[in-house]
C-alpha cells in the first residue's frame, strides 16, 4: 500500500491514531528498515514549516524524526519504528507498575525532555501514549521532532490533550518548559494512582479543575507518599513560577526519591527477616 506519495516507504499496518494523523508501520526499501509513518489528516504543510527539523532531536529518549515531507496532497513524517507499548498500558489499576520503576521511567523520560528543551523545542503534548517503550524498556517520547520550535512558534496555541495542559496552555498563553513538565506531573500521577489527576465527565470540566483545584493527594496507599505529594505539588502548580524551572531540578527530586523507596525496600525485608526470626525462635522456645 503506498500513501505517501513516493515509492520509499511500503505500509505494512496502521498502528495508532491521533489528532493530528494516522500513524503507521512501514518498510524503508531505501534503507532497509521497519520506520513508522505518520499521515497528516488534514494534507500538506500540516506538521512543519521546516524539513531541517527532522534529524535535529537525536537522544537515546526520543523517538528519532528520520524525514519531513509533503509529496501531492500528503505530508508524512518518517520516524523510528519502536516495537513496544505506550505508557497509556500502564496507567491502568491492574497494570500499575510499581513506585520505583515509575520513578525510573520518569527520570529516563526527563532526560530526553532536557535535551530537546535544550534544543530550542517544546513538545506541548506529553501524555502516556506519546511515550513509547522499545524491546529493552527504554522509554522514548514521540511527536517530539514534529512539534514546534520554542523559539519561533512558543506563543499562542491550543495543543494537546486537554487532560495533560498546564492552565497557560489551556489560556492560550506563551508555553514554555514548565508547560512540559507540568503535563509530564500528570502523567506521573496517573502511573501511580490508576486515574487521571483532573478527571471529570466533561472536557469543560477536566479544564476547570486543572486551572482551579488541586489533585487528591496520593494518600497512604504508596510508599514514601509525603515526598511523592511534593514533588507532584510542585510540578503541577498553577503558576509555571512555581513549579520546576528545568527537567534536572525534578530530576534531582526523583533521584532522592528513589533513595527513599531502596532504604523503604530495605526496611521492608528486614522486617520480614525478623518477624519470620521471631517465630521461628518462638516455635523453639515452645517445643523444648
Amino acid at each position: 500500500m503506498n500513501i505517501t506519495g513516493t515509492d520509499r516507504y511500503m505500509i505494512e499496518a496502521s498502528i495508532g491514531q491521533g489528532p493530528s494523523g494516522t500513524v503507521y508501520k512501514a518498510w524503508d526499501n531505501e534503507l532497509k528498515r521497519h520506520v513508522a509513518i505518520k499521515v497528516a489528516h488534514r494534507g500538506k504543510g500540516c506538521f512543519v514549516p521546516e524539513e531541517h527539523l527532522a534529524g535535529n532531536l537525536v537522544h537515546p529518549n526520543i523517538v528519532t524524526v528520520y524525514r519531513v515531507e509533503a509529496v501531492l496532497d500528503v505530508s508524512y513524517v518518517a520516524m523510528e519504528y519502536v516495537n513496544g507499548p505506550d505508557l497509556s498500558e500502564f496507567c491502568e489499576k491492574d497494570m500499575l507498575l510499581k513506585p520505583l520503576k515509575v520513578v525510573e521511567l520518569m527520570i529516563d523520560i526527563l532526560k530526553g525532555l532536557f535535551y530537546g528543551h535544550g534544543k530550542g523545542f517544546i513538545h506541548k503534548n506529553i501524555k502516556p501514549s506519546n511515550i513509547v517503550l522499545n524491546e529493552n524498556g527504554i522509554p522514548k517520547i514521540t511527536d517530539f521532532g514534529i512539534a514546534q520550535a520554542s523559539g519561533r512558534n512558543r506563543q499562542m496555541g491550543f495543543w494537546g490533550t486537554p487532560e495533560y495542559m498546564s492552565p497557560e496552555q489551556l489560556q492560550g498563553k506563551t508555553v514554555t518548559v514548565q508547560s512540559d513538565i507540568f503535563s509530564l506531573g500528570c502523567v506521573f500521577y496517573e502511573m501511580l494512582m490508576g486515574k487521571k489527576p483532573f478527571r471529570a465527565e466533561s472536557q469543560y470540566a477536566v479544564i476547570d479543575r486543572i486551572m482551579n483545584q488541586d489533585p487528591e493527594p496520593l494518600g497512604d496507599i504508596l510508599p514514601c507518599s509525603e515526598i511523592f505529594d511534593g514533588i507532584i505539588g510542585k510540578t503541577l502548580s498553577k503558576e509555571p513560577v512555581a513549579r520546576y524551572q528545568t527537567c534536572s531540578d525534578l530530576a534531582v527530586d526523583l533521584s532522592k526519591a528513589i533513595g527513599l523507596l531502596n532504604r523503604h525496600e530495605q526496611l521492608k525485608k528486614t522486617s520480614v527477616f525478623k518477624s519470620l526470626t521471631d517465630r521461628v525462635n518462638a516455635l523453639k522456645t515452645s517445643a523444648a
